[in-house]
């Protein structure tokens, strides 16, 4: 399971780095680096009092209405998440990988690292951190809709939307431009619902 989850992340870190990564070589790379580009630099918090705030709320109502969605809405087979169901303490490691490298790292350079630092940059941050979410959202919608159906993708698509735009808020306006605290946030929600799917908390 270790050796098929990290090869499989690793895939999807190269292919949602690569999309980033041919733009940058064509349009940035005369005037910053790649990591750069896209935000991988030390986090400058502004305001550590609101830095502190977004953060613990995003993550606190990401995984609440996250437990509750799946409680009450979806069958939680369907989830990502649930390849770690019943596995234990045995089940930490492919979790930590699945987290924060093949969730949490290849989407936030996809979606905050690049789609919506070159949308705000050409139509503002209002507009292009919104965009970023809503096809954040869009994509966690369609990936379950065969299984959960229209309206339960809706309700995920506003839940993964408000997620995506909270992180973009986080990066952009409170950690000057940095994807870090973004990451770090995306990969604790996604341990947490891991390790609720490991013990068989739900």
């Amino acid at each position: 399971m270790t050796l098929s989850l990290l090869i499989s992340a690793v895939l999807q870190l190269i292919l949602f780095t690569s999309i980033p990564y041919v733009y940058w070589f064509f349009t940035g790379r005369k005037t910053s680096s790649f990591v750069k580009w896209i935000g991988w630099k030390k986090p400058q918090v502004v305001s550590r009092r609101h830095f502190i705030l977004c953060f613990i709320l995003t993550v606190t109502i990401f995984t609440s209405l996250g437990m509750l969605t799946t409680i009450y809405m979806l069958d939680k087979d369907t989830l990502a998440s649930s390849q770690f169901y019943g596995t234990g303490l045995k089940g930490l490691i492919p979790a930590l990988i699945y987290s924060w490298v093949q969730t949490s790292l290849s989407e936030e350079i996809l979606f905050r690292g690049f789609i919506g630092k070159r949308l705000s940059s050409k139509f503002g941050f209002a507009i292009g951190n919104s965009a970023q979410a809503l096809l954040f959202g869009a994509v966690h919608a369609v990936m379950l809709y065969s299984s959960a159906g229209f309206f339960h993708s809706v309700v995920v698509m506003i839940l993964a939307g408000f997620v995506g735009w909270s992180i973009g808020l986080l990066d952009e306006k409170l950690s000057a431009g940095s994807i870090i605290p973004g990451w770090v946030l995306h990969g604790l929600t996604n341990l947490i619902s891991s390790i609720v799917m490991m013990y068989q908390w739900m």
